[in-house]
């Protein structure tokens, strides 16, 4: 071997040291060379690495996917609809009462975040502690005939029910207004028709008094409030065979021999003039808020009691007075008169209620499947579980559907599909006593839902009856729902779209298209919409014929509603469900999965344009000036017409910011109507265009003016301004659809 040095006195092994080394023969760590292949090496390392990161943890943008494929999606999703499936989520939802705050309820929601567990969702079930009104089971409520005070005939609040569908179970059924208070009183009857503040001016003008008497009114719609004013101290509601029983009131003619509402059936509901719970408005009631004093709130003043129209019958037939006009009259085998008290002298009538109010805690149950691209922008699709007694048709119809949605999203998944923005599943509580569920879940997160919310889309009675689907929805939704219901084939085997287009109202902003009634019918996609700006639509099955053309189905909020008149007289063999399954359905995938969203917002600048012609019409005497508000709306509709431009000539192949923007423009529009000084009655309500439940826009507006306050109507006149030009500002086109990169 060669030594490492030497000398010639004699040869030694030596270790020369560090130092003396970089010396010698110069330093390889001070090599240049050497420091550059370091650094290539570790720099190629650490990108090696973060690059696994965020391919383990970010997930890759796919490849759009094309209208084939998203057809075949849509395929797929509705041929593993099942009738069986849904026949036996309505038998289950509806085997047993369901009232809110009943022990029914924990096994509801039980068997939903089970199965949604089950289908892949993630599911929080949200508490609030709510103020509920609830009968007294041990007392129940009373009307009572007096003869020189002797009793001669009782109405009792209490029924015991059973089915052809569970003819071996009895359940009580406790008939009652939710929110009236517990009261003794006694006094002379008075007809008054539904007991809005018109009918008690015919009242005045007639010289009829309704102080210190009991008020009779009459259908789904009425209310106490004008009659409370006026000095009533109680009253007793009921519901016609004019609109209920409309081919007779025998027994045959009647449930359980047909549709129709017998005449033992007794309809319940919640008055109030706010929704959500009534002691936290405005806030979410969880645990540590702020709470009004029950004097505080808007509760009816005066108790009130339901009965059915064969109770009714006996009362009016007693009645004394002059003959009602027509318009006031029903089909009762009785003449309809006004009072005050009865023919018999001496004749009085008692109401007994012995409601009560208790705050109680009512759950949601939230399901979630996160988005892959966009996490954080969420479609919700929404029904409510608690019913007036079996609620099939109300809401167990609905909530059947999401069950289906849900088991049927989760196939999806299991083979390998995720949607692009995140979907929500929502099971509202205690919607039957003013949406209370939604509103506060709204209220808690109202500010992320601003954020990040693109589109509600519900169903409460999704299947109440088989004449037509209708769609109450807003402008900017109208396009879209269109679209996905011209896919859609019913059990008539036309397309939904068709049907509609048959047996309904044609537009008059869009006379080829069918009419997107307005918001009419009360349910959970109000807060969406009318707090936070939402788009939100709400689609059923309405009941009605060719005759009649579409009706409220008539057993509505009574004992009568379950899964035997579902079974028996609507959807015997699951097709109308399975084809609202797949409406809504197809709604949401469409609106998790397209790269940009199917808003149009020209649609609703037109819209809103041609509702405020109206008001112009309406503002009459009164001397204030809209030329401002016009000005803005030219401003809306020239950005609008841009922005639509834009957007049509997307190409396919633009960046993912670029998306981004264009979809929250459109999203956001909606927001710039949403104002808190509307000054309506209800709190939840304000939107400043929204139509009313008269199919009426800018309600800030037409109320100001329905009281002559020119001043409130200048104030209501610049919101509406405000908002349009918001809106006009939010959409106007921000730079070329080609910039912003890939």
């Amino acid at each position: 071997m060669i030594p490492l040095s030497y000398s010639d006195d004699m040869m030694v092994e030596t270790s020369p040291s560090i130092k003396e080394k970089c010396a010698s023969k110069g330093c390889m760590l001070k090599s240049p060379r050497i420091r550059i292949v370091i650094i290539v090496v570790v720099t190629a390392v650490l990108a090696i690495v973060i690059g696994f990161l965020i391919g383990y943890f970010v997930p890759k943008p796919r490849k759009e996917d094309s209208d084939e494929e998203r057809k075949d999606m849509h395929d797929k999703f509705e041929s593993l609809v099942s009738a069986e499936e849904l026949e036996r989520e309505l038998r289950f939802f509806t085997s047993e009462p369901h009232v809110t705050g009943s022990k029914r309820h924990k096994t509801l929601i039980d068997h939903m975040e089970t199965k949604w567990r089950e289908y892949g969702f993630d599911v929080e079930i949200p508490e609030y502690q709510v103020l509920l009104s609830v009968p007294q089971v041990d007392q129940p409520n009373t009307v009572e005939i007096l003869d020189n005070g002797v009793v001669k005939h009782t109405i009792l609040g209490k029924i015991n029910v059973t089915t052809k569908a569970e003819p071996k179970r009895s359940f009580p059924y406790f008939p009652f207004i939710a929110y009236a208070p517990p009261g003794d009183v006694e006094g002379e009857l008075v007809y008054c028709n539904a007991g809005q503040e018109d009918d008690l001016l015919m009242l005045d003008r007639m010289n009829i008094s309704v102080k210190d008497r009991i008020v009779l009114l009459k259908g789904h719609g009425a209310g106490v409030s004008a009659a409370a004013k006026r000095g009533a101290v109680g009253a007793i509601l009921f519901v016609d065979p004019q609109s209920v029983a409309r081919e007779g009131a025998g027994a045959k003619q009647t449930y359980p021999y047909t549709s129709w509402m017998s005449k033992q059936a007794v309809f319940s509901k919640a008055i109030s003039q706010r929704n959500g719970d009534k002691l936290t408005p405005h806030i979410p009631a969880i645990t540590g808020m702020y709470r009004l004093s029950r004097n505080e709130t808007d509760l009816p003043s005066i108790p009130v009691q339901p009965i059915s129209y064969e109770d009714a019958s006996n009362l009016l037939n007693r009645l004394g007075g002059d003959e009602v006009p027509w318009d006031w009259r029903g089909t009762l085998n009785v003449t309809y008169r006004f009072g005050p008290g009865f023919t018999k002298p001496g004749t009085k009538v008692r109401l007994r209620v012995h409601n009560k109010l208790e705050v109680r805690s009512i759950y949601n149950v939230i399901g979630t499947m996160s988005g892959q691209e966009e996490p954080d922008r969420y479609v919700l699709v929404g029904n409510h579980r608690d019913a007036i007694f079996f609620g099939a048709a109300d809401a167990s119809s609905g909530s059947a559907t999401l069950m289906e949605v849900a088991r049927l999203l989760g196939e999806l998944k299991n083979d390998g599909w995720r949607p692009r923005r995140t979907i929500k599943l929502c099971s509202w509580g205690a919607e039957e006593f003013g949406l209370i569920g939604s509103v506060e879940w709204v209220e808690e997160h109202s500010k992320l839902l601003m954020d990040r919310a693109v589109v509600y889309w519900n169903t409460d009675v999704a299947v109440g009856g088989n004449y037509v689907l209708i769609a109450q929805a807003c402008p900017i939704l109208a396009e879209a729902i269109f679209q996905r219901m011209k896919t859609i084939n019913g059990p008539d085997k036309k397309t939904l779209y068709n049907s509609l287009l048959e047996k309904f109202s044609k537009s008059v902003d869009n006379p080829e298209e069918p009419w997107t009634i307005p918001y009419l019918f009360f349910s959970d996609y109000l807060p969406f919409y009318m707090s936070i700006g939402v788009p939100a639509a709400d689609f059923s099955y309405f009941y009605g014929d060719e005759k009649n053309g579409m009706l409220l189905y008539p057993v509505y909020h009574t004992q009568e509603d379950s899964y035997y008149w579902i079974k028996k007289f609507v959807d015997p063999e699951f097709a109308y469900l399975s084809t609202m399954t797949k409406l809504i359905g197809g709604l949401a995938l469409d609106f998790s999965d397209t790269a940009v969203l199917n808003f149009n917002v020209l649609r609703y600048a037109k819209a809103v344009k041609k509702s405020f012609k109206e008001i112009d019409v309406m503002m009459g005497s009164l001397n204030v000036s809209t030329t401002f508000v016009h000005h803005a709306l030219e401003k809306f509709m020239k950005a609008s017409t841009l922005f639509h431009s834009e957007k049509n000539k997307l190409a396919g192949d633009e960046g993912q910011l670029v998306l981004r923007r264009i979809n929250d423009q459109m999203v956001r529009v909606e927001r710039a109507f949403i104002s808190p000084y509307l000054r309506l009655d209800d709190p939840m309500m304000q939107h400043v265009y929204s139509r009313n439940f008269q199919g009426k826009s800018f309600p800030g507006v037409i109320e100001a003016m329905e009281r002559g306050n020119a001043a409130e109507v200048k104030k209501q006149l610049s919101l509406v301004a405000e908002a349009v030009l918001s809106a006009a500002d939010i959409i106007r086109p921000v730079v070329s659809s080609k910039q912003g990169g890939k």
